[in-house]
């Protein structure tokens, strides 16, 4: 009796770690000149016919209503890009990791990023780092974002 309560603390607490472990999904993040609405709105345009051929990859993109001032390109559920515009600033967010999951999405990235202004002063930061075995697995019990996901061929 007495190592099946130890069982079922082990159990318990073993879950809790799962529910309450401090997991995320680094992202490299850019920061440029703000877009003007309009030109987020073409911006937004060209992100979606990119992704359309993208589709039977896996790839989704989410772009809100046509007044939207973001726009999110995910693997199979695990968002790979986003790109927000605001007053202050027109930031790219990509996922540690997205050049392997989505190469495609990084290539919409990269033919974009010529085209826009970085913002004065931004300082340097290191790439961001993939997560360690336990948040992969954290990531995906808990948040259904499986680091798995291939959307490259």
């Amino acid at each position: 009796m007495k190592k099946i309560a130890v069982a079922i603390a082990l159990a318990c607490a073993a879950g809790f770690a799962v529910v309450f472990f401090p997991a995320g999904l680094e992202a490299d993040n850019d920061h440029f000149e703000p877009l003007s609405r309009s030109d987020f709105g073409l911006l937004r345009e060209q992100a979606i016919a990119a992704g359309e051929p993208l589709r039977p990859l896996g790839i989704t993109v989410s772009a809100g209503d046509s007044g939207s001032q973001s726009v999110q390109f995910e693997c199979r559920g695990v968002p790979e890009l986003v790109l927000i515009n605001d007053e202050r600033a027109f930031s790219i967010l990509t996922s540690a990791g997205a050049a392997r999951r989505a190469p495609g999405v990084i290539g919409f990235r990269d033919r974009l990023l010529p085209r826009l202004r970085r913002l004065a002063g931004q300082p340097v930061k290191p790439p961001a780092s993939q997560p360690g075995a336990f948040e992969a697995f954290v990531l995906r019990q808990r948040d259904g974002i499986d680091l798995r996901a291939d959307c490259s061929k």
